[in-house]
């Protein structure tokens, strides 16, 4: 389009894109044909600041074995082994191996009080 009108101006209002997108867009297809027009992920498949395997390894192991919160394995972790695992951090691996719920016999129980 913008061959035929020689106008980005024109081009991108007629599109509804913004001039930046028209740019990065016709770099884009310049570094890598077609391809480069597919979308794609801004961030990589795996992030750089994901816990250590092996620190993943112990988390699972107390969560599967002891039943422990989030809290409870964080502060396990820094008191015994030294190491400093934020409680989201635990979560999110609670989370990526799905076993972010306890089995629902483990949950905490309310506790009742005898009246007089």
């Amino acid at each position: 389009m913008t061959q035929k009108t020689r106008n980005v101006s024109m081009t991108c209002r007629h599109w509804g894109i913004s001039r930046d997108t028209f740019y990065r867009w016709k770099k884009d297809y310049a570094d890598k044909g077609e391809a480069g027009l597919i979308n794609s992920k801004p961030c990589p498949e795996n992030s750089a600041v994901r816990v250590d395997p092996i620190i993943e390894e112990r988390i699972l192991y107390l969560r599967k074995n002891y039943h422990l919160e989030q809290a409870k394995i964080s502060w396990y972790l820094a008191r015994y082994h030294g190491l400093k695992v934020s409680i989201s951090c635990v979560y999110s691996v609670f989370c990526r191996h799905g076993l972010n719920r306890l089995p629902h016999n483990l949950r905490a129980r309310q506790v009742f009080c005898a009246t007089k």
